[in-house]
């Protein structure tokens, strides 16, 4: 009998099922001739179809962790109203991008510190371009846009034509925009013709508004002052003609007035609601003439919330 040894060496494959090798396409591409339509949402291990030889000479086997990626993107502007006014403000956003770390860049760039949203007021039309874009290699790059179309509606212009403080009247016009306007004057619709005359507005501050049919507005202020009411200071009713009643100068702007007159004992000789000049006190009460000296008076002005104290002389 004869006994032969041989020594025997085993020598190892490389099969790295158990640490594949991460990868990643964009959705709609192949790997290894297989298409793959649909993002993962896991990773899919997949192996290589050759078979390779190690440095050993045993032949292996490789895999892949793949990951099949779709790039979401979704703007959204602020209100949901893409149609602005000239002079407006807009205020777009990503509201939606995964995954997350995926670089973009908006084009136009607007400017601005944040760079998931952008706050701009546009000149004119514009097409808002947001492009994420993720390189997988020197061939293969993966990219999604997504686009807000924005436009720009002219505004009216609201111009204050003239301001008559005595009669209280003031005229506008209205040009640009599209008709028809809407004029509110202090949020109350006034008309809603291009131009137009106001009449009678309360003292003080005022914005008189044109709202146009595309709801884009433009708003002009104005005053209305106190026009100064200035008594005499004496008056001679001799019937000469002249100064034959007691005059207030602008009395005639405060239809709402109401003047009283006293003598020196404090009883009321005079009083009227509506005063006027030309129907003014003749220095009489109760028919009978009163006799030349001093007067008080008690003006009230229930149109600019004002009440005049003084006296006048009667001269005869």
């Amino acid at each position: 009998d004869s006994v032969v040894q041989q020594k025997l060496t085993i020598l190892d494959k490389y099969d790295n099922k158990d640490n594949p090798i991460d990868t990643l396409i964009c959705y709609d591409s192949k790997l290894f001739g297989v298409p793959y339509p649909n993002p993962t949402t896991t990773p899919i291990l997949v192996r290589d179809p050759k078979t390779y030889t190690s440095v050993t000479g045993c032949d292996s086997i490789v895999w892949y962790n793949l990951t099949v990626l779709q790039i979401q993107l979704k703007l959204e502007i602020k209100s949901d109203r893409n149609t602005v006014c000239r002079g407006e403000e807009v205020e777009i956003y990503i509201k939606e991008l995964k995954p997350k770390n995926v670089p973009y860049t908006w084009y136009p760039e607007l400017g601005g510190s944040s760079t998931t949203k952008k706050v701009f007021t546009p000149t004119g039309d514009l097409d808002c371009v947001v492009k994420a874009e993720r390189v997988i290699d020197a061939t293969s790059t993966c990219v999604t846009t997504d686009t807000i179309h924005v436009y720009v509606r002219e505004s009216p212009v609201m111009s204050i034509d003239s301001v008559n403080q005595k009669e209280n009247r003031v005229t506008y016009t209205v040009t640009g925009g599209t008709e028809p306007y809407s004029i509110y004057l202090d949020k109350n619709q006034v008309g809603s013709d291009a131009s137009g005359v106001l009449n009678d507005s309360p003292i003080g501050s005022h914005k008189l508004v044109a709202i146009d049919a595309n709801e884009c507005s433009d708003g002009a202020y104005f005053d209305i002052t106190p026009i100064p009411v200035i008594p005499s200071e004496y008056f001679t009713p001799n019937n000469d003609g002249l100064n034959d009643t007691w005059m207030i100068e602008n009395i005639d702007v405060y239809p709402r007035c109401n003047v009283k007159i006293y003598d020196r004992t404090g009883r009321i000789v005079f009083n009227v609601d509506g005063y006027e000049n030309a129907a003014g006190w003749d220095g009489t009460y109760l028919g009978n003439p009163l006799p030349s000296t001093d007067y008080w008076y008690v003006i009230n002005l229930p149109e600019s919330d004002l009440q005049l104290m003084g006296h006048f002389t009667l001269i005869r």
